[in-house]
């Protein structure tokens, strides 16, 4: 995912890395450039003071497409960013949802797993499609080259449709030239 569309796009979804930084970023450069404008302002600095705050709308606005993708991530709407403006019980939930609770694995309504990102082709052994649990009756899964060094198995479909399933596992075979076994 490029700088731009993490920054400006509201499609797709982000891992809680990915968001922890990308928050972490945006705050350093806010609060910086909160911090010159506020101090020019006092020494009346209008030359530093207008480029610094203008620099603070857009970082104002980042931080709205940053939470969309991660409640993508976590599987729900980007509506819920509006939680946020519940005074503390938002912030909280917000906090929790989107930094300590990890995503859906494999791929939802809102795009593929962000955790995908980080496998090669030469990691990917095979992809199989079968039965899972009551929750996720039919499952599309990686299988690693070395599965206990690469943290295991990737699910890429988790859900209660075999066609979507087998779909799945098909534009993951195509993208990591793999075969798939049943």
């Amino acid at each position: 995912m490029s700088i731009w569309s993490l920054l400006f796009s509201y499609k797709g979804r982000i891992s809680q890395t990915t968001y922890r930084r990308a928050v972490a970023m945006r705050n350093l450069v806010f609060y910086i450039s909160f911090a010159v404008v506020y101090f020019s302002i006092e020494s009346r600095s209008f030359i530093v003071t207008v480029p610094f705050a203008l620099l603070l709308l857009p970082l104002f606005y980042v931080g709205y497409p940053i939470r969309v993708k991660r409640w993508h991530d976590r599987d729900k709407s980007g509506w819920w960013v509006l939680i946020a403006l519940i005074p503390i019980f938002g912030w909280c939930w917000t906090i929790i949802e989107c930094s300590v609770l990890k995503g859906t694995e494999g791929a939802n309504r809102f795009g593929p797993d962000p955790l995908l990102n980080d496998l090669t082709p030469d990691l990917i052994k095979y992809v199989t499609v079968s039965t899972g649990t009551a929750d996720n009756p039919w499952l599309a899964t990686a299988h690693l080259v070395d599965s206990i060094q690469n943290g295991g198995p990737r699910i890429i479909y988790g859900g209660k449709d075999e066609s979507e399933a087998r779909r799945q596992a098909l534009l993951f075979s195509e993208r990591f030239q793999c075969e798939i076994i049943d």
